[in-house]
């Protein structure tokens, strides 16, 4: 037996005893202690005196003589049951007592009681569960601290302990810690506006959040108007401004920020912020700023200035392990996988500590750029390193460019990369396909011309197609 089903045996049998007036004081306390908060065992105990009072009046007072303690069985079958009739009441043996109506009475003020402390109980739970369980919570507030906590127009007042469903919560003063269910606590200084989304999503509206989660807890996206960003276990700040735009500092790990307004795909590491801007979507570098968002862990490592390469003067070893390669060129640098390969091979080239790091700004800057596309889209990342991947979609486009002008215009590139300090990385260009084979002759004169470029400036050459 259970001790839930033992706990009912108990007060069936304490009911019972009460309706024969054997029940001393502590049985009374006992039996008053079962009942307290536990609808179910109230309910069990109106059924229970509710059988006595049919027999006392279906009865006159008499008492049968084979009335048995009731197991929850017999009760849950004497509760649906009718009231015995007279008729039946022939074939059953009773002997008087003197004590019965006075136990009526008493048994009767009982079940009243009881019965305002199972609508009470019932009541009270379903409350509290409806506000502590939602049924489709995804999330668990975990304090609300600071002087003077106000919760803004936007939200229902909560307590810590709260378990929240998809909702808006925010404060106009005070600070909220929120666990997701996925694994990510989230710190909120007012004022701050937060929509929560499911167990790993939230959209913050107005203010500012840190985020901590480790690995195994990877994968939260904050989302603002400007960017989502997707956490791979960090420690990460994001701020929503005013204008629309959005910030984020990483303190540790690593943070995929996806603009809303671009095609673009930019991790942000430790110790490195961007600004996101709504209309454009364009990431500029910024300082991380631990100060900003109260509760940072991660130490904040001395900064250090970015790496000027010399261009073709630099001596062609191995990445350093603080590179940051920004590639550049045509819509198919645009696709995530080059990126990721390069990734491996760099894994395998580099398999302690840091290495260098990737961004991707394909699609962004034409061959024959402005100045403003060379400034938001390679500068903004504070490369030392640019990766040229032009060739194939020009070469099999209709308004392909001539050898000696692409040649020019790769050379015009190049320079302009050096001149800001960032190293050249010439890349030439993948074979086309059978679809596009006629225009393979095109694509040999631009791979010739990139050679060329390399050698003359003493640049790298990532050599695809030798």
């Amino acid at each position: 037996m259970s001790d839930r089903d033992e706990k009912l045996r108990e007060v069936v049998e304490l009911t019972s005893r009460l309706a024969d007036e054997q029940l001393d004081a502590a049985d009374v306390a006992r039996l008053e202690s079962l009942l307290f908060g536990d609808p179910e065992a109230c309910e069990l105990y109106l059924n229970v005196t509710t059988l006595h009072a049919h027999l006392s009046h279906d009865f006159g007072g008499a008492v049968p003589t084979d009335v048995r303690p009731f197991g929850p069985a017999s009760v849950a079958a004497a509760a649906t049951a009718a009231p015995p009739s007279h008729a039946s009441a022939r074939t059953i043996r009773f002997t008087p007592s003197t004590r019965w109506r006075p136990t009526v009475w008493r048994t009767a003020r009982y079940a009243a009681a009881a019965s305002v402390v199972l609508f009470v109980g019932v009541v009270s739970v379903w409350a509290v569960r409806s506000r502590a369980e939602p049924a489709d919570a995804c999330a668990t507030l975990i304090e609300v601290r600071g002087p003077g906590v106000a919760w803004a127009e936007c939200s229902h007042p909560h307590a810590a302990g709260d378990r929240l469903g998809p909702q808006t919560i925010g404060l106009d003063h005070g600070t909220a810690v929120v666990r997701f269910d996925n694994g990510a606590v989230a710190t909120l200084t007012a004022p701050f506006e937060l929509l929560v989304e499911s167990r790993r999503s939230a959209e913050l509206k107005r203010g500012s959040i840190l985020v901590r989660s480790d690995r195994e807890q990877s994968g939260f996206t904050l989302k603002t108007a400007a960017s989502d960003f997707v956490d791979l276990g960090t420690e990460f700040g994001v701020t929503a401004n005013a204008d629309a735009s959005s910030e984020v500092h990483v303190f540790q790990g690593v943070v995929i920020t996806r603009p809303r307004a671009s095609d673009a795909v930019v991790p942000v590491l430790g110790s490195e912020a961007g600004r996101v801007d709504a209309e454009r979507g364009d990431v500029v570098a910024i300082d991380a700023n631990p100060a900003r968002f109260p509760g940072v862990t991660t130490a904040s490592p001395a900064g250090k200035p970015f790496a000027a390469a010399a261009g073709g003067s630099r001596p062609h070893g191995p990445l350093p392990r603080d590179a940051r390669v920004v590639f550049v060129g045509d819509r198919a640098t645009d696709m995530e996988t080059h990126l990721l390969l390069v990734s491996q091979a760099l894994a395998k080239l580099y398999p302690d500590g840091p290495r260098p790091r990737l961004f991707n700004a394909g699609g962004t800057i034409p061959l024959a750029y402005a100045e403003a596309d060379l400034r938001r889209q390679v500068l903004a990342h504070r490369a030392t390193h640019a990766v040229i991947e032009f060739g194939p979609e020009i070469a099999a486009s209709p308004d392909r460019r001539p050898a000696d002008r692409f040649e020019r215009e790769v050379r015009a590139l190049a320079t302009r990369l050096v001149a800001e300090g960032v190293e050249p990385i010439l890349a030439t260009g993948f074979p086309l396909g059978e679809r596009q084979a006629q225009c393979q002759g095109v694509l040999d004169e631009y791979t010739r011309a990139l050679r060329r470029v390399a050698a003359d400036g003493g640049y790298r050459l990532a050599d695809v197609d030798a």
